[in-house]
């Protein structure tokens, strides 16, 4: 595919002035420092002569001047000229507006889209819910933030594998099914009318209900002794006992208690298809622990053969850290031969690797687990050199509430469902608001109104609550640590989702008044482009394959944010103008104000796209 026009203009820039400094005497330039002057009015591009001062013993004045004297013309270059010890050069900015708009309406759906990763394979974990509870705040923004990384990868031309591990088994999921073994009375969602991870998260929290009741009555028979919840669970507690009795019966492979453990896991994987469905979330590969757990024992017990790991006097099997420039040893089998987490990560590591043969692998997993992550391809670089450097942990920073964090067991979590359904509320009834306005308006002008149908306004309320969502969490780098505020996240101003909507939308409410343009108009037409805001536009227009391209190499989505909210107020600035009023402007002014405006929407609604935003086409 032929280079975007930002590459190509970086590039013919950087190709002239490579040539020129070689005719004034330097044979290699070395690294081009080019760059936006500080101020536009001297230009589009510059580069600092400093660097060769020294080399040619002349002043940085004298060696921008010879260099801007030497230095060929290229597609899109208008001039290169000295100031100050440096050369700067101005585009053509009728080649620029031309180009860029051409490359802005292209129609076969590769706009911003590259091939520099064609041929490579990327396996991205993410989202990991439990099987105990519905996804909560904290899985929204794994859930969001894989999402709009696996986007952007395949946008730079990696064949990408969104996998998923759900976590279904261990001694949280044996905890609901006991609490729904006792206390259920065959209820099911069907029958209480609730969600299926709901259901079963509500037993969840009623275990731990009746464990602290249970604990209290035991503190108040023993008044002197001290003790905490994980001691009273392990040692004292009925309930306890009984739950790890029931993780022994599951391991054991018990008829029963495996019937009851599939039937509630099934309940909750129809609701978590829901939230997904909702986020517009899919996998290519799932993983289960109930699977995995068993995994990983065999890839240990040969790195004991060939001497990478040691056993332990105990009989466990251990890993000297400082081999992987850690500290410390870490335990990968028990000395009962039973393996621990990161067994199983390495068994499934390495099964992934079988299985696909990705050059790439990335795990979406909070920071709480960075240490793990170290450990786990340290391991892997051990046992079979360059794995582990396949392999990147992108860690994310947590959620926080106005009120602090969010507490599982005790049922005080933002589950995902219950906020995707505040935010959709709350766009619901500012679109009530603003319909009734538009009703008062047309009756107060004499004009007939026709109302959005309720159906209407709720798919609109959706879209705009995911974008609020959405946005709110991807605007920020993934090692930020975020406090979620619903309010701000909605408000149709500021740095938000919803604004970005509101632009995309008010096009379609200027082409109501105009007519659609199905092609782009020839060059003469968009010659009538060219004053300063509309080249600020198309400027920014412009750099929308850059950010694309720097967000997928930084798995930092915040980059594509950033840049559609400084594209939106580009626009604004455009729209707002009185001197820019579309309706008003003469032919053939207006078609090619119109022509902007259409390559706005494309680039934006493409860019939110990437970011697993849906537009609406009216707000």
């Amino acid at each position: 595919m032929t280079a975007w026009l930002v590459e190509r203009l970086h590039r013919g820039a950087e190709q002239a002035l490579r040539e020129a400094i070689e005719k004034i005497g330097v044979s290699d330039a070395g690294e081009l420092r080019l760059s936006p002057p500080t101020e536009p009015s001297m230009g589009d591009l510059g580069m600092p002569c400093h660097p060769y001062a020294k080399l040619l013993r002349r002043a940085p004045k004298q060696i921008a001047e010879e260099i801007a004297a030497q230095t060929p013309t290229f597609p899109g270059l208008a001039k290169f000229e000295a100031l100050n010890g440096y050369v700067n050069l101005r585009f053509d900015m009728s080649y620029v507006i031309r180009e860029g708009l051409r490359e802005a309406w292209r129609t076969d759906g590769k706009l911003g889209r590259s091939e520099t990763y064609a041929g490579k394979k990327l396996l991205i974990e993410f989202s990991g819910p439990n099987t105990n509870k519905p996804q909560h705040l904290g899985h929204v923004r794994n859930n969001v933030l894989g999402l709009a990384v696996s986007n952007l990868l395949e946008a730079v031309g990696y064949d990408v594998v969104r996998a998923n591990i759900i976590n279904d088994r261990g001694i949280h999921i044996c905890k609901s099914m006991l609490a729904y073994q006792r206390f259920g009375e065959d209820a099911t969602p069907a029958s209480t009318g609730r969600k299926g991870d709901f259901f079963v998260g509500d037993y969840y929290v009623l275990f731990d209900k009746k464990l602290r009741e249970e604990m209290e009555a035991w503190k108040a028979d023993h008044p002197s002794e001290e003790i905490d919840a994980e001691v009273f669970f392990t040692k004292h507690s009925k309930l306890g006992a009984a739950a790890q009795e029931m993780l022994r019966m599951w391991e054991a492979g018990d008829t029963q208690t495996r019937t009851l453990w599939q039937q509630m896991n099934q309940w909750v994987y129809e609701g978590f298809d829901a939230t997904y469905a909702r986020l517009g979330i899919r996998f290519d590969w799932v993983d289960y622990e109930s699977d995995t757990y068993i995994l990983g024992k065999d890839v240990v017990e040969k790195g004991l053969a060939t001497g990478i790991f040691e056993r332990r006097e105990d009989g466990a099997v251990v890993c000297d850290l400082t081999k992987i420039g850690l500290e410390g040893k870490k335990v990968l089998l028990r000395s009962d031969g039973t393996s621990v987490y990161i067994t199983q990560d390495l068994g499934t590591a390495m099964r992934r690797f079988e299985a696909h043969d990705p050059q790439r692998m990335i795990y979406v997993v909070a920071d709480e687990q960075n240490h793990h992550f170290q450990v786990l391809f340290g391991l892997l670089e051990l046992l079979e050199t360059g794995k582990g450097k396949r392999c990147h942990h992108l860690s994310y920073g947590m959620v926080d509430l106005p009120h602090g964090r969010m507490k599982s067991r005790e049922g005080t979590v933002v589950d995902a469902d219950h906020l995707m359904d505040e935010l959709e509320a709350m766009a619901l009834e500012r679109l009530k608001e603003q319909v009734q306005k538009e009703r008062e308006r047309a009756e107060e002008r004499g004009e007939d109104f026709v109302a959005p149908t309720d159906e209407d306004i709720k798919e609109r309320a959706e879209k705009i609550g995911q974008s609020g969502l959405k946005y709110f969490i991807l605007r920020f780098g993934p090692q930020t640590r975020i406090r979620f505020n619903p309010e701000e996240s909605i408000a149709p101003e500021g740095e938000t989702g919803p604004y970005a909507l509101y632009s995309y939308a008010r096009i379609n409410s200027i082409l109501k008044k105009n007519y659609d343009l199905t092609a782009l108009p020839s060059d003469h037409i968009l010659d009538a482009l060219g004053t300063p805001i509309e080249i600020a536009l198309i400027k920014t227009l412009i750099q929308f394959p850059r950010a694309v391209h720097e967000a997928a190499e930084q798995l930092n989505p915040s980059r594509l944010a950033q840049y559609l909210f400084h594209l939106a107020q580009a626009f604004s600035s455009f729209y707002n103008d009185a001197d820019h009023n579309i309706v008003k402007s003469p032919e053939p002014q207006r078609e090619a104000r119109l022509a902007l405006c259409k390559a706005f929407q494309k680039v934006l609604r493409t860019g939110l796209s990437l970011l697993g935003i849906d537009v609406v086409e009216q707000m």
